[in-house]
């Protein structure tokens, strides 16, 4: 796989994860009752604090950065940054998933959370296979270039 290729492609696969997570949190909130939790300062009996606030606005925001992350960096840093990122966003969703279908009843934003989960290894997987690529894995041969101060 060519690297513009594994960046796009990976950069789209992060751009997933920000809709799945954007549509977690709307489908959350469309929940009979969800709303009127909310308004009355809770979220699955959790006061609303600003630091829950920042911890939900970082869910969109991390996979939006690692898009940049994935477009930007070098070849042998972009894939271990988006392993390791996406395996913990992995683990993390899929821990998140199954807790609270063991609190609450399986629900749609649920379900789009796990889809965001699911994604993230997929990210990993592919960075995993990127990294063990011969393309990556050898460094290129260095170009014996005549210096310009040489005789000839």
């Amino acid at each position: 796989m060519k690297a513009v290729l594994f960046r796009t492609r990976v950069a789209m696969l992060w751009m997933a994860i920000a809709v799945a997570l954007s549509g977690s949190m709307l489908l959350y909130i469309a929940r009979p009752g969800a709303m009127e939790e909310m308004l009355a300062g809770e979220m699955e009996g959790e006061l609303l604090t600003v630091g829950l606030g920042f911890q939900l606005a970082l869910f969109i925001i991390l996979p939006l950065v690692m898009m940049g992350v994935t477009l930007f960096t070098g070849d042998r840093a972009n894939g271990y940054i988006n392993l390791v990122v996406g395996a913990l966003l992995g683990v993390f969703g899929g821990f998140m998933m199954v807790s609270e279908a063991a609190e609450i009843e399986f629900d749609a934003h649920l379900l789009m959370g796990g889809v965001a989960a699911l994604i993230a290894f997929v990210i990993a997987g592919l960075s995993l296979v990127w990294l063990r690529s011969p393309a990556v894995s050898t460094p290129a041969p260095a170009v014996d270039q005549p210096r310009a101060d040489a005789a000839v």
